[in-house]
């Protein structure tokens, strides 16, 4: 992986992956003998801003011998499962960030396999456990899963980082945190609340007011390059054959008209062009698909308008995804009666 990839790669991931720069990158590639970046898949599920990865998967791996020697001699002790070896420290779920082995990667890195050319980690035994049953086809995977499979084949190549929602998920978790409204000063929860509010009431208000969008039953966020063009991508999955095409003027203008920071006026529009769309139909199901080109920006607004990582932005700010709930009117009553609770 030539350096160039290398840096979108990072910048398209750096909110979902453990910061890995510098230093404790370094020890890494010395005391594991594997390069961090050196993979050319990798997948990483149920990430939480802040918090620990269920799980991280790894394909591609120059030295497997020498990054098992690392292990054992940073304390990692072999054990066995289902004839598979695979290495543990550590207590399910635990870490200690001063003398964790992993350093930054923590509890992600607490249980470790080495199979078919990939490498499998894990906070947790039945995690861990699981992931080398998929690994042997013993046990469900997404490979299953209709949604997974139409939206990864209409996204195509290129995925440098992404993540499957449901809509129940974003629901419950768009404006489901008050920790980035603190950040922009001295606001109280109550008063954190009343601005969330009117961001959504924003959004409600002509002569750019959202409409409802039709269910969906999955979709698909994040950072794609196809032919050396940057773009953050949206997909949804719907049961309904002719609900895409429904959907894309309506995906379309709510994305276009969208806000990172509505206090601070900072439209989506700085980070990204405006939204094209695509709609893939079949007899059972849709796809509608859309697409805007990165922006990048340099200089003191860098950071209020992110770009190959805007979709992890989104995400990790208190799950800013209100452009994907069906129903925002409805959703808005959801907040609030979480704000009077």
């Amino acid at each position: 992986m030539d350096e160039r990839q290398r840096n979108r790669l990072f910048e398209g991931t750096s909110g979902s992956y453990p910061d890995v720069a510098g230093r404790d990158r370094e020890f890494l590639e010395e005391q594991f003998n594997y390069l961090i970046w050196e993979y050319n898949l990798g997948i990483w599920s149920d990430y939480r801003g802040g918090q620990v990865p269920r799980f991280m998967i790894f394909e591609g791996i120059s030295d497997a011998d020498g990054m098992l020697r690392g292990l054992a001699e940073q304390g990692f002790e072999q054990t066995t499962y289902n004839g598979t070896r695979y290495w543990r420290i550590y207590e399910d779920f635990r870490y200690d960030i001063r003398r964790h082995p992993m350093r930054l990667l923590q509890a992600s890195w607490n249980r470790v396999a080495i199979m078919d050319n990939h490498i499998l980690t894990a906070p947790a035994t039945s995690i861990i456990e699981s992931l080398i049953d998929v690994q042997k086809e013993g046990s469900a995977s997404l490979l299953e899963s209709l949604p997974h499979l139409a939206l990864s084949r209409v996204v195509g190549r290129g995925m440098i980082g992404g993540v499957f929602v449901t809509p129940d998920w974003i629901a419950e978790n768009a404006f489901g945190s008050f920790r980035f409204n603190i950040r922009l000063g001295d606001i109280t929860t109550s008063g954190c609340c009343e601005f969330r509010l009117d961001a959504l009431d924003m959004h409600l208000t002509e002569p750019d007011a959202w409409d409802k969008l039709s269910p969906y039953s999955l979709a698909l966020f994040g950072y794609r390059v196809q032919d050396g063009v940057e773009e953050t991508v949206i997909a949804l999955h719907y049961f309904d054959p002719d609900a895409a095409k429904r959907d894309a003027a309506e995906l379309a203008k709510r994305w276009n008209s969208f806000h990172l920071h509505v206090e601070l006026d900072v439209p989506v529009a700085d980070s990204c062009s405006p939204l094209s769309t695509r709609v893939e139909e079949s007899e059972e199901f849709s796809v509608l698909l859309a697409t805007c080109r990165v922006i990048r920006r340099a200089g003191e607004n860098e950071t209020l308008a992110p770009g190959p990582d805007l979709w992890i932005h989104l995400l990790k700010i208190g799950g800013k995804l209100e452009f994907l709930v069906e129903d925002l009117e409805a959703h808005k009553e959801r907040v609030r009666e979480r704000a009077e609770r």
